[in-house]
Order: C-alpha cells, then structure tokens, then sequence
C-alpha cells in the first residue's frame, strides 16, 4: 500500500473516531436514559421535549437540504458561474444566527401592530415563534447543504 493510501486511511480512521465520541456516544446515552425508567415527574419532562427537538432538527434539515441541493449542484456541475454561486452560498454565512434572530424580533415586538396583535393570542405567537426560528435555522444552513452537495 502507498504511502498516501496509509495517511488517507489514518485520517478516515480519526474522522470516525472523533464522529463516534462526538455525535454517536452522546444519541447513544440520551437513548439509554430515556429507556429507563423513572417516577419523577420532574426527570420526564426533558424526555418529553425529545420527539418535538427531534421533529424540528429533521424540518430545518430537510428544508436546508432542499433549498441548497439546486444550488449545490450547480456549483458542483457548472464552470461558468462558479464564483457568483460560491459568493451567493457564503454571503449568509457572513451574518451571524443571532442577527436574523434579532431582526425578527424586532419586527414582531409588542411595539409594533403584529407584535401587538401577537401578544393578545398567545397560541399564534408561539406557533409565529416557532415557525420564525425554523425559518431563521433553515436560511442559516442551507448554503452549509448546497456546499456539501
């Protein structure tokens, strides 16, 4: 085996190992914890917040995936606009999360009508709170999709 083959099977190797005690052990032991049974209704409720995390981490991730796979291929296939594509997916990178997070805030103060509309109905404004920070994940991570695409 060549040399170059030796290192790129090293780095592989730490890449899993790394992947496995970053990612892998932690789902791992949520997994065990939450299969164990408890009586105190105070050690359930983060196991109850589980299934909808999960549903929204899978939502901002399909959705990023869709929006970045159009562009992602493009970059990948296309010679011609290559750097107008690759400055159109690191321009929203440039902006931090808490900057759109803000924006919206503003914008959906008590100060302002829907804000105010939105404070007098509190299941819309948690469902406009939920759905402003699905938005704002999503138009955060789609250009880390079309990049990895």
């Amino acid at each position: 085996m060549s040399r170059s083959g030796i290192s790129t099977r090293i780095v592989a190797g730490a890449g899993v190992v790394a992947w496995a005690l970053i990612i892998l052990l932690p789902i791992v032991g949520l997994a065990w914890s939450a299969l164990q049974p408890v009586d105190d209704e105070l050690t359930n409720r983060p196991l109850t917040l589980l299934g909808p995390s999960a549903g929204l981490a899978a939502t901002i991730a399909i959705a990023a995936i869709v929006l970045g796979y159009l562009p992602g291929r493009i970059l990948g296939a296309s010679r011609r606009w290559t750097g107008g594509i690759l400055l159109m997916l690191l321009t929203p990178l440039l902006l931090p999360r808490y900057v759109l997070f803000y924006a919206w805030g503003l914008l959906l103060s008590p100060t302002t009508a829907a804000g105010s509309y939105l404070s007098a109905n509190p299941g819309l404004a948690r469902l406009t709170a939920t759905l402003t920070s699905v938005s704002v994940m999503v138009l955060w991570y789609w250009p880390l999709a079309a990049l990895l695409i």
